[in-house]
């Protein structure tokens, strides 16, 4: 199915039918929706509804050409995501299972207080400092190169590198490689601390949630085949 960003970008999302609570799959940096075919299928199985989507520039949401295509992980967020909110409006609940990349953008949506709970999946720090052994090298290497190859060729060539099965808009690496460049505040204060004493960043820290959890009365009838 095709569905309208918040700024009327074309999207395309498939819908997994099944019962009144909904789950909606926020995408890993670069992965198709398909990927998730086999996890919404089970869902559905067992009574949820799911909507999968690409985020503008990946799978059927890329142009034909990313040369010059200008997105962002914050467009992800900002944009696209409200949007796929938005076609569950009427669900009793909805759950956002965010992959990776996925679980970093929800904070972006305008409508984020329609979710009713989040579920992360791998959603860590991509900082490349974490990376065991050597592999951190590698890895530092090629975000830094990613900005530069991305406006040389004019998106990032994940794919002739063998980093994932989907080239990134130039919008996409730059905002990537600042993040994965940046070490979070927390292991920085927990260097700085004495052993056994908690690290500055933690010290009564209080989580606020702004997710409302109010219940919306809309049934759909079981089914599982998927609306493409």
């Amino acid at each position: 199915m095709q569905f309208a960003a918040t700024d009327g970008f074309t999207l395309h999302g498939t819908l997994y039918e099944g019962g009144a609570d909904e789950i909606l799959i926020a995408s890993a940096l670069g992965v198709k929706r398909r990927y998730y075919d086999a996890f919404a299928q089970a869902a559905v199985a067992r009574g949820f509804t799911v909507f999968t989507f690409d985020y503008r520039g990946i799978g059927e949401s890329r142009p034909s050409s990313l040369r010059g295509f200008k997105a962002s992980m914050h467009d992800w967020g900002a944009l696209d995501l409200p949007a796929a909110i938005d076609q569950l409006k009427g669900a009793r609940s909805i759950t956002l299972v965010g992959h990776s990349a996925g679980g970093q953008i929800p904070g972006l949506a305008s409508n984020a207080n329609a979710l009713d709970r989040l579920v992360f999946v791998a959603a860590q720090a991509g900082y490349y400092g974490n990376y065991p052994g050597l592999h951190r090298h590698s890895i530092r290497v090629i975000w830094h190169l990613m900005p530069f190859a991305s406006r040389v060729i004019g998106y990032f060539p994940s794919r002739a590198l063998g980093l994932g099965s989907e080239d990134l808009p130039t919008g996409v690496a730059t905002q990537l490689n600042e993040g994965l460049n940046l070490r979070p505040r927390f292991a920085r204060n927990r260097e700085r601390e004495r052993p056994g004493k908690q690290p500055a960043g933690l010290q009564r820290g209080r989580l606020r949630s702004g997710f409302g959890g109010q219940r919306r009365g809309r049934r759909r009838a079981p089914g599982g085949a998927p609306q493409a």
